[in-house]
């Protein structure tokens, strides 16, 4: 059975769902209330036509503004995407934004001239163009959402990066056929997502690279304008059909397709006639590994997008309740249906939240997310009890509604029959952690996210630098290696005791290395010394002159030269001599 794949792409994703953001948050609706159950729209509803202004391929009218993705390049603020409509205003990748504004107000005072509302306070009071942030990470997630919402259409549906959706439509020939065929498959798809405010090419071959190719630089590029046949590449003609396409349409690096145009080679066509034992010596083996997976020699192993389970369990009341201990105890009973499924799953929830129908007003939620997977009974019902307080009962509740949106699998403890003090230990930590990551997530629950700070660790050189106290949650902590390092004092490159401040000594030197260490009158002789190591402040701190040579004269003041000692009782201390005042001190020891 031969293969039949369906590719959408989004020349303008970014930018798109920027416009799907903003319309969202002028409509008054949160992410929150339009993601979520299974009762509630799906990614394709949950944006009205009515959402966007204006369809996107017919966005050159005056009514909707050029959106684009800015962030910092080389100290300036540049465009990193742009939409369609700024594409044809002449604004493109890499222009500042102030260039990028100002050909948008030329263009927009062009058409106030010719528009009869000229002189509305609205029209001239309004923005030229939208400036949004990248948000590379939430694209991605949205991107993953509309794949599974594709599942409608095909039983396989796979990402395919960096913006765009691969069908596998391999044996659906039949229940095609009933609706259509692949011409109306191609016409549902694009109007569902043109309802929804995303632009997409479409194009369907026997293999997904001559399916993108198509869609991207075919007959599918051309919009919803062209026939739908032709975005269809009939049963082992690819190679026919990509002979015209430039080699972009392969997709391969920008060093290879450079090279390939030095020869002056332009079109896949062009490149097939090129001896097959040539292609991998010249331009290495992804550009015959490209062609042969465009012609179906070589198969593209998809990675399926598999839907992600919400687990959510319901109950609706007779009427009104506004008793907070009925509440609790409807919540108590959902708690414990939700758990056995999570059981079912071998899953611990991350994110609990409770969602609360209430007569004639808005649906109340509110959620809590942990700090690990989890499906402790005492652990959850303590993250709940501090949402079930914020519940408002003055109009009474009709409904409650308990859902897991994101869980994940958890790992499976060995049950140990006969075990020994190892096991014994094992098991203690792992309690521990359960109960040190409870005490978090119960604190941050009522105190809020940022409530717990901790320790951290930073790769720095000055002493005084090398830790710092942040929240809990922070996931960029950047922990230097000394801070793991075991073994003797000798070996250590940091003390484990550091003295703030550093405590002033008084010491005897032979030769200039350290010999006798005098603190508050007592005396130690040294047997062993390391050193010395010249630690100094950085650059930035030496002065606040921009001469090199004021930088360089402070920096040398305020040098440090460290030495490792260990003195006639055992122990290890850590000194240094500051090179600004010849004063000696002790900064730390090892325990």
């Amino acid at each position: 059975m031969s293969t039949r794949l369906l590719a959408i792409r989004f020349p303008w994703l970014a930018t798109d769902l920027a416009r799907r953001r903003q319309s969202r948050r002028a409509a008054g609706q949160s992410d929150m209330t339009a993601a979520g159950s299974s009762k509630k729209k799906s990614t394709f509803q949950a944006i009205d036509h009515e959402d966007i202004p204006v369809a996107a391929e017919d966005a050159g009218s005056g009514g909707v503004r050029p959106v684009l993705v800015v962030g910092m390049h080389r100290g300036s603020r540049r465009v990193i995407d742009c939409c369609s409509l700024a594409n044809r205003r002449g604004i493109h990748k890499g222009m500042t934004l102030a260039e990028a504004q100002a050909m948008a107000m030329s263009e927009t005072e062009g058409r106030w001239r010719t528009s009869p509302k000229a002189g509305s306070a609205e029209v001239q009071g309004a923005e030229p163009v939208l400036v949004v942030a990248p948000t590379p990470v939430r694209d991605q997630s949205d991107l993953r959402r509309l794949a599974e919402e594709c599942l409608r259409f095909a039983p396989i549906t796979a990402i395919d990066e960096p913006a765009g959706i691969l069908l596998d439509l391999t044996g659906c020939s039949r229940m095609l056929d009933r609706r259509g065929g692949e011409s109306g498959l191609l016409d549902r798809v694009g109007r569902t997502f043109r309802g929804a405010g995303l632009q997409v090419t479409t194009a369907i071959a026997d293999t997904a690279v001559a399916a993108r190719a198509w869609a991207g630089y075919g007959a599918g590029a051309s919009g919803s304008g062209c026939d739908m046949s032709s975005r269809i590449i009939p049963r082992g003609r690819q190679a026919g059909f990509l002979a015209s396409l430039p080699v972009e349409c392969l997709e391969l690096s920008a060093e290879t397709i450079e090279a390939i145009h030095e020869v002056n080679i332009r079109s896949v066509g062009q490149l097939q006639s090129m001896p097959r034992s040539a292609l991998p010596v010249r331009y290495g083996g992804a550009v015959l590994c490209r062609l042969d997976q465009a012609m179906g020699r070589l198969p593209l192993v998809l990675d399926p997008v598999r839907p992600r389970i919400t687990v959510s369990e319901s109950i609706e009341f007779n009427g009104p309740v506004r008793s907070r201990q009925a509440i609790e105890l409807a919540i108590v009973d959902l708690l414990h249906r939700v758990r056995r499924r999570l059981e079912d799953l071998e899953s611990g929830a991350r994110i609990v939240r409770v969602r609360v129908e209430r007569s004639d007003l808005p649906t109340w939620i509110q959620g809590v997310e942990l700090s690990r997977a989890t499906r402790r009974r005492e652990h959850l019902w303590a993250m709940l009890q501090p949402v079930i307080e914020r519940l408002p009962l003055d109009d009474g509740v009709d409904s409650i509604e308990l859902e897991i949106p994101r869980h994940r699998r958890l790992r499976h403890e060995p049950v140990v029959m006969i075990g020994g003090a190892i096991d014994d230990m094992r098991a203690a930590s792992r309690e521990a952690d359960s109960d040190r990551s409870a005490f978090i997530d119960l604190v941050q629950s009522r105190f809020g996210s940022g409530s717990v700070h901790r320790a951290a660790g930073l790769s720095g050189h000055v002493p005084e630098d090398e830790a710092r106290i942040e929240p809990i949650d922070q996931k960029d902590t950047e922990t230097p290696a000394w801070s793991f390092q075991i073994g003797p004092p000798a070996q250590a490159l940091r003390p484990t005791v550091l003295h703030r401040p550093p405590v002033p000594i008084e010491v005897e030197c032979r030769d200039e290395t350290p010999v006798v260490i005098i603190r508050d009158g007592e005396r130690w002789g040294v047997d062993a010394v390391e050193g010395p190591e010249c630690i100094g402040a950085p650059w930035w701190r030496s002065s606040g002159s921009d001469s090199i040579e004021d930088r360089s004269v402070a920096g040398e003041k305020l040098r440090r030269d460290y030495w490792r000692l260990r003195t006639d009782s055992g122990f290890w201390i850590w000194i240094f001599k500051a090179a600004s005042t010849e004063r000696w001190f002790l900064h730390g020891t090892w325990a």
